[in-house]
């Protein structure tokens, strides 16, 4: 899993950006200490 960093600085999305809605399915974890992460769009 890639961190998230968070703090002062250039946002990463515009103001005003639409949401979307997700649900976590399935993780999977990898001997490199990555997570990999799949969801679906809630409805």
């Amino acid at each position: 899993m890639v961190p998230v960093l968070l703090g002062a600085g250039t946002p990463l999305l515009a103001a005003g950006v639409t949401t979307t809605r997700l649900s976590l399915l399935d993780s999977h974890p990898y001997p490199s200490s990555m997570v990999g992460l799949t969801y679906q769009v809630v409805r």
